[in-house]
């Protein structure tokens, strides 16, 4: 079984248990993943991929996916307000991943993004300096180094819930998945 149809397996058990629209990319480079927005809006997702997370190379990473301007323009001033919260709250998820991308700032399907920062663990990251930078960011002061346009900043915090294996345990990967999104609830009532 490849990784698209684990994908797709993995997208079926988290449609299962949260229902609604799940948008799912099984050929996306350069992992195949899915994604479902938490407010009917795009805004902030859960998402769910196949792939490296947490130092492992092949594994089934689900948590929180914020990409969209209009959600960063929303969240920004919250985010400033309580970045000591933030870092005291990420310190505390120390097996969480973080990833800091840059995409083109126009839609594209399956852009090519630029990573910001190299993934690490959620407890590693400097607030007051990730917060600069989206400030720079936001403000179109810093553009993609590839093509120097303007660019939209994509935020992702992971954590492994299963392997990709053939046959995918549902049990454990919904309570790994009902872990994380309890987990990531005091965030997401953050962002309002």
């Amino acid at each position: 079984m490849n990784d698209s149809s684990i994908l797709e397996r993995y997208a079926e058990i988290f449609k299962n248990k949260y229902g609604g629209t799940v948008e799912i990319r099984p050929d996306a480079d350069p992992a195949p993943w899915f994604c479902k927005d938490i407010r009917r809006k795009k805004d902030l997702q859960w998402a769910g991929y196949v792939g490296k997370c947490s130092d492992i190379e092949r594994t089934l990473a689900f948590g929180l996916n914020l990409e969209f301007t209009p959600a960063w323009g929303r969240v920004y001033p919250i985010l400033t307000t309580q970045s000591g919260y933030l870092q005291s709250y990420f310190s505390g998820l120390d097996d969480a991943e973080w990833h800091w991308w840059g995409r083109p700032g126009y839609l594209a399907r399956n852009p090519k993004i630029e990573e910001l920062q190299k993934p690490m663990p959620l407890s590693k990251v400097d607030v007051l300096s990730w917060l600069n930078e989206l400030d720079q960011i936001l403000q179109s002061q810093k553009t993609l180094r590839s093509n120097g346009r303007r660019m939209r900043p994509q935020m992702q915090i992971m954590f492994v819930v299963g392997e990709p294996v053939v046959s995918l345990n549902d049990v454990e990967i919904v309570r790994n998945m009902e872990s994380v999104c309890s987990r990531l609830n005091p965030l997401i009532s953050l962002f309002g």
